[in-house]
């Protein structure tokens, strides 16, 4: 196995670990006695698996998907430090900005070509709970409206970003069969 092949493995395994970590702390944050280390704990797994795919797709030559990955991972991280200031007016402002990035990171990772196309209609779906939810936070709209637009939007990029694991890592399974019966021939 070459350095390359380690390593698309190594970012196969750790995307998947990433995003399920992240899923599961979603479902599990009810239960979680500490709200705010569950939160970080999602970021920061789901920003990680973003920028390994971003890698990952950059390495492939899937240079927009992969700014895509980049933006969102980026975005990503904004939402990282809204976390802090939560329940503070800064924080809504702070959370609202990680919007602006959504829209385009989506675009973008759905310029993946080999994405089945219900992957591709999925990921662009994600790009519009939270835009409604910055369209209607910039007109100073009802609170209540905004947290029930990014709770679908959350658990959109949740979902989404499992389909996302799950196909690179089948992608990334099918490589090694059809390499293994090619060593075979």
């Amino acid at each position: 196995m070459n350095p390359h092949q380690i390593s698309d493995r190594h970012v196969t395994y750790a995307q998947l670990i990433c995003f399920a970590i992240a899923i599961i702390a979603v479902l599990g944050n009810v239960a979680f006695p500490n709200q705010h280390i569950s939160h970080k704990i999602i970021q920061t797994a789901f920003a990680t698996g973003s920028i390994l795919l971003a890698m990952k797709l950059a390495r492939e030559g899937w240079d927009m998907a992969a700014a895509g990955f980049t933006i969102f991972g980026i975005a990503w991280g904004i939402l990282f430090a809204g976390v802090d200031f939560w329940y503070e007016k800064p924080g809504m402002h702070i959370i609202s900005s990680a919007g602006y990035f959504f829209f385009p990171a989506f675009i973008l990772i759905s310029f993946y070509k080999p994405f089945p196309k219900w992957i591709k209609i999925a990921t662009l779906w994600c790009a519009f709970p939270y835009t409604i939810n910055l369209i209607l936070f910039n007109m100073n709209h009802n609170h209540n409206v905004l947290g029930i637009w990014a709770e679908i939007g959350f658990m959109s990029f949740h979902i989404v970003s499992l389909c996302w694991s799950v196909y690179f890592f089948k992608q990334y399974k099918k490589s090694i069969a059809v390499n293994e019966i090619k060593i075979e021939e």
